[in-house]
C-alpha cells in the first residue's frame, strides 16, 4: 500500500514539472498579474475597468483643452476625478485609489476654494491652495490606517512639510521662521546622511 501511494505522489510530482516545462509563459503571466495588482488594487476584475476609464478620461481632456477653454471647469473636473479614485480606493479597501485620490482631491478641493484666477493673484491664495494640498497627503495615513492593513506614514512627510509651507505663505512670521528651521534641519540630516553613507562603504572595504 505504501508503495503503491509512494508511486502516485512521484507522478504526480513528475506530471506537475512536465506542465511547467510545457507551459513556463504561465509563470510569467502570473508573476505579471501579481505586479499589475500590486499597481491597481488586487480588487478582481473592476480594478483594470476602473483605472481604464480614468486613463481615458485624463486623456480626453488634455485633448479637449487643446480645443477648448477648460479653466473653470478644470477645478471641478480635477476634484471629481479625485473623489472617483478616493471612493474606489474605500470601496475596494486598497490604498491603489486612497493614496492617489487623497491628493488629486487635495489638489481639486485647492482650486476649488481658491479658484483659477487668484492662485496668481496673491500669496494667500497660493497658502490656502498648498494647505489643501497638504491635507490630501495627510489623509492618506489614515484612510490606510482604518481602511488597509498597512498605514502609510511616509505621507506625514510631504503632508507635514507642505502645510508648513502653506502657512508660511498666507502669515509669515512666526510660520516663515518655523520653515527655515525645516531647512536647516534637512540640510543638517542630508550631510548627516551622506557621512554614513560614506562611513559604511569605508567600513565594509576594510
Amino acid at each position: 500500500m505504501r508503495v503503491l501511494l509512494y508511486t502516485g505522489a512521484r507522478r504526480t510530482v513528475r506530471g506537475a514539472d512536465r506542465q511547467r516545462t510545457r507551459h513556463p509563459e504561465s509563470r510569467g503571466s502570473n508573476d505579471h498579474d501579481r505586479a499589475t495588482a500590486k499597481i491597481i488594487g488586487n480588487t478582481g476584475g473592476f480594478g483594470p475597468i476602473f483605472w481604464g476609464i480614468i486613463a481615458i478620461a485624463g486623456g480626453a481632456l488634455i485633448v479637449l483643452g487643446q480645443f477648448m477653454d477648460l479653466d473653470v471647469a478644470m477645478p471641478w473636473i480635477t476634484l471629481a476625478l479625485g473623489v472617483a479614485m478616493l471612493g474606489y480606493g474605500i470601496l475596494m479597501r486598497t490604498p491603489a485609489g486612497l493614496i492617489p485620490g487623497g491628493i488629486v482631491t487635495g489638489v481639486g478641493v485647492g482650486l476649488t476654494v481658491v479658484g483659477p484666477a487668484s492662485i496668481d493673484s496673491g500669496e494667500r491664495g497660493a497658502g490656502l491652495f498648498l494647505l489643501c494640498l497638504a491635507l490630501g497627503f495627510l489623509s492618506i495615513p489614515i484612510t490606510t490606517r482604518l481602511l488597509t492593513d498597512e498605514m502609510h506614514w511616509w505621507a506625514f512627510i510631504p503632508g507635514g512639510i507642505i502645510f508648513l509651507v502653506g502657512l508660511a505663505v498666507m502669515f509669515g512670521g512666526a510660520f516663515m521662521q518655523a520653515l527655515n528651521l525645516v531647512q536647516i534641519g534637512g540640510a543638517l540630516a542630508l550631510v548627516g546622511l551622506g557621512v554614513w553613507l560614506i562611513y559604511t562603504y569605508a567600513k565594509r572595504r576594510s
